[in-house]
């Protein structure tokens, strides 16, 4: 314990936890800043992510260097900050980082549907689309091409239930997943709703087609980004859980 009184801290060992704290406030702001309209998803995404990764690895690496340099007679409240310090930058450097490197491996397109041919069109949410970045028209034949090299198995869903049936179970469907209702059309079997992501908040449009078909009825479902180009594989992963839900019961 004498030698820890007798060993001088150097000024630099302040400077890694020093870094990381800045570092998670820049990846904090950016989901904060973008929901309360203080910037726009380029800054958000593209600007604030990368540089608070850049600045907890700086802070990562320097409170690293500081453990190690300090000697292991002195006491443990001389290194147990930049010890904390490590712990922090990984724990919130982990999951923008699995984001960064998905997004490499998602195609950058932002609107999927089992139907590319003849995708379920927007209506009661045609005016949100039609303000939004992303817009409301299909991409066509290059975002299907990219669709059914990366997601072969979003197809349409084929059911001996009667469309009224089908209807039923999808509309109950959007219920579980806790999405908002937009339309509820029992005549045309047309679901439209609207699912917000929990960290920026933002808002993917989905609508759901139901048609009469030989032997039961047919099933197709669109989900739409209103705003960045790529989706990183968000709408493909809705979509999904959306299909598995309904053939979890027999058809």
């Amino acid at each position: 314990m004498l030698q820890s009184h007798a060993w001088n801290r150097p000024g630099w060992y302040s400077v890694g936890p020093i870094l990381t704290a800045l570092g998670v406030l820049l990846l904090v702001l950016s989901p904060v800043g973008y929901r309360l309209g203080w910037f726009g998803i380029q800054i958000a995404l593209l600007r604030l992510v990368p540089l608070g990764l850049i600045v907890c690895g700086v802070g990562f690496l320097v409170s690293v260097a500081a453990i190690v340099k300090t000697p292991p007679s002195v006491g443990w409240s001389e290194w147990i900050l930049p010890a904390a310090a490590v712990a922090v930058a990984i724990a919130v450097s982990i999951m923008p980082i699995i984001g960064i490197i998905h997004a490499r491996h998602v195609p950058p397109i932002h609107d999927i549907t089992t139907d590319t041919d003849m995708p379920p069109a927007f209506v009661t949410l045609a005016a949100e689309r039609l303000a939004a970045p992303n817009g409301l028209e299909y991409g066509g034949a290059e975002v299907a091409s990219a669709q059914k090299r990366a997601y072969p198995d979003l197809v349409t869903l084929f059911s001996k239930l009667s469309p009224e049936a089908l209807f039923a179970r999808a509309r109950q469907a959007v219920r579980d997943f806790g999405w908002q209702m937009a339309d509820v059309n029992d005549s045309q079997w047309r679901i439209e709703a609207v699912d917000t992501t929990v960290l920026y908040g933002f808002k993917d449009d989905v609508v759901v087609r139901i048609r009469a078909d030989a032997g039961g009825s047919r099933l197709d479902v669109r989900s739409a980004s209103r705003v960045g180009r790529s989706d990183l594989g968000v709408n493909a992963a809705r979509i999904r859980k959306f299909l598995a839900q309904l053939n979890a019961t027999p058809q």
